[in-house]
């Protein structure tokens, strides 16, 4: 697995199906990503990432723009404040950060 540091918003209410986060990368472990890359994370209701793992059992989250033949974000939390409590659009851009397991 490698990490990386995403900076940005998210945008929509907490439980809308075309919620999103938008930003850019910060910091990168993962190939074909690189820092100032811009980036988009969803959430996609009620498809696990992995089977039996728990805290994925509600849906997964979706880094687009990697193969997800071949990557599978398996975590996405913030990393600079309360987990849970979004920035609304007019505040400072948040951190957050992931994890992601490639099949190669």
């Amino acid at each position: 697995m490698t990490t990386f540091i995403l900076k940005g918003r998210w945008s929509g209410e907490p439980h809308d199906e075309h919620r999103r986060f938008e930003g850019h990368v910060e910091q990168t472990g993962v190939l074909n990503l690189h820092p100032g890359d811009p980036v988009v994370v969803t959430f996609v209701q009620g498809k696990p990432t992995l089977e039996g793992q728990a805290s994925s059992q509600r849906g997964h989250y979706k880094l687009e723009g990697m193969p997800t033949a071949f990557f599978v974000l398996t975590s996405f939390t913030r990393k600079d404040g309360v987990m849970g409590h979004e920035a609304e659009w007019d505040d400072p851009a948040q951190v957050w950060g992931g994890e992601v397991f490639s099949s190669q």
